[in-house]
């Protein structure tokens, strides 16, 4: 969208204007024009039919800075108007036939028989006709005629009574019946509309009563708690899962989504991206635009989602920047050298930098322009993202930014998925990995994620060692704006990835919503299958040294048998740690009694699992790998019936 004013905007950039695409719902909600100095005109004309009707537009026309069309036998009475300019016709048709297809809004003062048939011939369609308000002479009311919603004509004609005090008669269903309207929310909030015949679906069903599903991840349509009580807030997974059977909407950048919608499925674009472009000198017309929609589609973006182009001072003359602001139906911004110059990017070039001053300029220029907000003041220091780096192809190249408002972080969720079996996943895990976009984790974790809930999700998968790698990934995904769960075996605080992501985030100076939902964890699924070994105090140590220095794992084992804590073993053996676990059962035979049991459990609660008990003078540590629990009882630990238990107290305080 272009900004509504440029008072007071910073001197290092300038507009040039590009038509509003076939697409592009024509709309008062909009900016469809620049007048040579920048300002935005949503342009307005008034048709008066007889001297009553002039004498009313006189008081009108100045307000809403809009244009007089009155017959040419009554030019007379023009005088007597202020309006920004009149234009006289003799036949009433042909000047309707011109405005219709020029401004944003006609207003007739006039029977409102004058104005149906006057516009009959000339109506296109609900997302490229203008807004059209009758008045009466007396400007007692003022009757929304067409384009109610997405030309803004409802808005219009209450806007207008106000001024005559007069009541404005508006009939669209939704608006009577106090509901929201899908097609006016998306005008309002700078959105298109994929395909326009899904909004009569999404309509029909509110005003019957039917409840309508929502994937916006963000509430841009601002229906969150809306008291019609009517929308069911979702993800876009479940919009094709749980949730099929409802009318929908979806709020995404995507193209694909559009094309896989089904015909009650209201898919919105909202206009949150800036394209970057940069090329050299005369490259034939087409060639930028050519280059950024293919880079788009190559993306899954759809051309809908843009609010403008940008580019360096430089290029204003370049034929293809105009050319891709006209096909593309956006604006073109140009900002100075030392503005893009300022503008930290992760691909400068010396290129551009001997050649127009700047080390970038499609990414720096996407950068800037999606940091610029609608009132057209620069925020330097506010939030950008770029979701395309630079791509060249040949003599042009682009870049994709997205714009700040939409960047507010979505929540990281560090999900416990429990020792392994579905049926141990608590549901509260289930949800957060179903309200996630996005699922990051170590690959054999990942793969104990239930296949329903993998479908349709981005996957982020790393091999051991990539621990770091995959939550720094994970962070700037739901930072970017897409809910993301990192997975972890067992429970994410215990040894896990809980305490990563948070000093990650505070290395980065994040900030975003995180939620650690619990798993059941190794230790106590272990447990259960071995009896009851932790009914008393124990301790857990892991014998992994690769972060922690055996000596002090060596100090901590040492310091709880000798205190007789019964002693959890994490990460007991490896291929290349092999004897940890033989130096820790030789540190338990100083402080423990020979019989004293000894539970393993490999694999808990998965097809492979085993499970064994041997006293701690036999156990053989050869038989533990790295899925394995290692519990050494204490002092009173013992096998009841087959059970390692080791006694709280009850029997020996209460018998």
């Amino acid at each position: 969208m272009l900004p509504e004013r440029l008072n007071g905007a910073p001197a290092f950039f300038t507009f040039a204007h590009g038509n509003i695409m076939n697409s592009t719902p024509r709309s008062l909600h909009d900016v469809s024009g620049t007048d040579s100095g920048g300002t935005h005109t949503s342009r307005l004309c008034v048709f008066a039919l007889t001297p009553q009707g002039i004498q009313l537009a006189a008081r009108l026309c100045p307000h809403l800075q809009a244009d007089l069309f009155l017959p040419h036998r009554l030019a007379g009475l023009a005088d007597s108007t202020t309006a920004p300019r009149t234009e006289r016709f003799l036949r009433l048709a042909d000047a309707v036939r011109h405005a219709f297809s020029i401004y944003d809004g006609l207003i007739f003062i006039a029977a409102c028989g004058i104005a149906v048939r006057s516009i009959a011939p000339l109506l296109q369609g609900k997302d490229r006709d203008p807004a059209v308000v009758v008045l009466d002479q007396q400007g007692l009311h003022a009757v929304s005629l067409l384009s109610g919603h997405l030309g803004g004509a409802n808005a219009l004609a209450c806007r207008i009574a106000a001024m005559t005090g007069g009541t404005p008669v508006i009939t669209t269903a939704t608006d009577t019946e106090g509901l929201p309207s899908l097609d006016l929310l998306a005008a309002e909030n700078n959105m298109a509309i994929a395909r326009l015949t899904a909004v009569r679906h999404v309509n029909a069903a509110l005003l019957e009563g039917r409840q309508v599903a929502v994937a916006d991840r963000h509430d841009l349509l601002k229906l969150k708690n809306h008291p019609c009580g009517l929308f069911i807030h979702t993800d876009e997974h479940s919009l094709d899962n749980r949730y099929a059977a409802l009318p929908s909407v979806l709020v995404t950048i995507h193209a694909s989504a559009a094309r896989r919608a089904p015909a009650d499925r209201l898919v919105l674009h909202p206009r949150i991206l800036h394209a970057g472009l940069g090329c050299r000198k005369n490259v034939p017309a087409p060639r930028a635009a050519e280059h950024l929609l293919r880079l788009l589609e190559a993306h899954d973006i759809t051309p809908l989602a843009l609010a403008s182009l940008a580019s360096v001072e430089a290029k204003r003359a370049e034929p293809a920047m105009h050319e891709a602001s006209r096909r593309l139906g956006v604006p073109v911004i140009f900002f100075s050298s030392a503005a893009l110059a300022a503008i930290a990017v992760p691909n400068p070039s010396s290129r551009p930098l001997k050649a127009v001053g700047t080390p970038s300029v499609a990414e720096a220029a996407a950068l800037l322009a999606a940091r610029t907000n609608n009132e057209c003041r620069c925020t330097q220091h506010a939030a950008a993202h770029l979701i395309i780096p630079k791509a060249a192809d040949g003599d042009v190249t682009a870049a994709v930014a997205q714009e700040q408002y939409t960047m507010h972080p979505a929540p990281l969720y560090i999900v416990g998925l429990g020792p392994g079996d579905p049926q141990l996943l608590t549901p509260q895990a289930a949800d957060a990995l179903r309200a996630s976009e996005v699922i990051a984790g170590y690959t054999r974790y990942v793969e104990l994620v239930p296949d329903d809930i993998l479908a349709g999700r981005e996957i982020i998968a790393t091999g051991m060692m990539g621990e770091m790698e995959r939550c720094a990934k994970a962070i700037e995904t739901a930072l970017s704006g897409r809910a993301t769960a990192v997975v972890c075996s067992g429970d994410p605080g215990i040894y896990a990835m809980a305490g990563l992501i948070y000093e990650l985030i505070e290395e980065m100076d994040a900030y975003l919503p995180v939620h650690v939902i619990a798993g059941v964890p190794a230790l106590s699924a272990a447990a259960a299958l071995l009896g009851a070994p932790l009914m008393h105090d124990f301790a857990c140590i892991s014998l992994s040294d690769l972060l922690t220095p055996w000596e002090v794992i060596e100090k901590r084992l040492q310091n709880a048998l000798e205190a007789d804590f019964v002693v959890v073993l994490y990460n007991p053996r490896s291929k290349k740690r092999d004897w940890q676990l033989e130096h820790a059962l030789e540190t338990a035979r100083r402080y423990r009694q020979p019989e004293t049991p000894v539970g393993l459990v490999r694999q808990a609660n998965r097809p492979e699992q085993a499970v064994s008990v041997a006293p701690l003078s036999v156990f053989e540590p050869a038989q533990v790998d790295m899925l394995s629990i290692v519990i050494i009882g204490n002092s009173t630990t013992r096998i009841i019936r087959g059970n390692m238990v080791t006694p709280r107290g009850y029997m020996k305080k209460y018998r």
